[in-house]
């Protein structure tokens, strides 16, 4: 008798459980530290920040192409510095901004071994 009124009381607590206040999902309500303005759920910041003149207008400047212009890649294939992966690394993500850090560039090769019974690859710093 003591196991069915526990599982009827839980059952009748899980029933009546509504969603927490405090839990979402949402970012920026979590930014906010669950700030609430109203109905709508707008931000604190913008009534915090006066509105910007209609009158402004910005342009932004790709700086992350000047080196590129600077120093531009080789396009001629039969010279050595040619390079097809930079080339395509700068057609698929174009520098709009200057970086100032580089990353380490991978110095070795991958090698795939393939045999009748094993395949071995070897990644190297990759």
């Amino acid at each position: 008798m003591n196991k069915i009124a526990i599982t009827l009381l839980a059952g009748a607590l899980a029933l009546a459980a509504s969603e927490a206040g405090a839990q979402t999902f949402s970012a920026r309500r979590m930014g906010m530290g669950g700030v609430v303005l109203g109905a709508t759920g707008e931000n604190v910041a913008y009534r915090a920040v006066p509105a910007a003149a209609a009158s402004q207008r910005s342009v932004p400047l790709p700086l992350g192409l000047i080196p590129v212009i600077a120093n531009p890649p080789q396009f001629d294939a039969s010279k050595p510095d040619f390079n097809i992966y930079e080339i395509a690394n700068l057609l698929y993500n174009p520098p709009w901004n200057l970086q100032i850090t580089r990353p380490a560039e991978i110095s070795n090769d991958i090698t795939i071994s393939i045999s009748q019974s094993s395949l071995a690859v070897d990644l190297g710093e990759v």
